[in-house]
């Protein structure tokens, strides 16, 4: 079989310098196969500051997104986390058509041999939970479904899109489909209609789950994310809620707890 040409996209910005060193660094160590880089960051010192150096490396591209004329000034001033996301919705641009899958990563996740067991097995796979457990865990996923409803021009149910998944896999005729659908219903740009309204609540891995849910969902394959666990197994957790084993661990937070730094220094020193 083909190996996958996978290019592994990371927004980040110069104060997430550490853990983008970790988080490459277990790539390396863990998914050494995977040796095409691109980063988007906010202006041109972000990119700067980050270097590649000591990691191994077929490729690596440092760009910005998200950078039409219309929405430049209003990227260089808005909130840096939403900037972060949006970046997030043009990583189709880095990928030329090149690899087979762009392969989302914020700076804050991390590999260890449990997130790598089942990595493959599944790809392309989109993970979902209606359960109304998993909506109490996550009552922000309400204001997502109305943010997205507003964006796609059609009501979209409360559902953890990719919750545990975290729209990891994707491909570029998804993020073409998804930029589609939203300058026919709005006339403008996605990034530029949600500069222009930074007070709607906003998750680009929902927007992703609700837009393919709603406009491709043949063209793909589901799994709950019950399922997906008893399918491939349970992943360690700190997050309060069960993970599938196949997914990057993700450490939000500006101080991670002792434990997973002492995980750090093991894997990378």
């Amino acid at each position: 079989m083909k190996p996958l040409d996978v290019l592994i996209f990371t927004a980040t910005c110069k104060r997430d310098t550490e853990r983008f060193r970790i988080l490459h660094r277990t790539r390396q160590r863990f998914i050494p196969e995977w040796k095409h880089l691109a980063v988007g960051a906010r202006d041109r010192p972000s990119i700067d500051g980050l270097s590649p150096a000591g990691l191994m490396w077929e490729s690596v591209r440092w760009d910005l997104v998200c950078d039409h004329e219309e929405t430049r000034k209003l990227a260089l001033e808005a909130d840096a986390y939403l900037v972060q996301q949006i970046t997030k919705l043009y990583a189709h641009w880095l990928a030329d058509d090149k690899h087979d899958w762009l392969f989302h990563l914020d700076s804050d996740m991390w590999f260890d041999e449990h997130a790598v067991k089942n990595l493959y097995k599944h790809h392309g796979l989109w993970l979902y939970d209606d359960r109304p457990s998993m909506l109490q865990i996550w009552p922000a996923q309400f204001q997502w479904a109305e943010t997205n409803s507003w964006l796609l021009g059609r009501d979209v149910e409360p559902r953890s899109y990719m919750l545990e998944q975290r729209g990891w896999w994707i491909n570029s005729e998804v993020m073409n489909a998804l930029h589609e659908r939203v300058h026919r219903q709005h006339g403008k740009h996605l990034e530029q209609l949600l500069f222009e309204n930074p007070q709607r609540p906003f998750s680009e891995y929902q927007l992703y789950g609700s837009f393919v849910w709603h406009f491709m969902r043949d063209a793909h394959s589901w799994l709950r994310t019950d399922a997906a666990i008893e399918t491939l197994g349970r992943a360690p957790s700190s997050a309060g809620h069960d993970k599938p084993l196949f997914v990057p661990h993700w450490t939000s937070g500006t101080e991670p707890p002792p434990e997973i730094i002492s995980r750090w220094r093991e894997l990378v020193g």
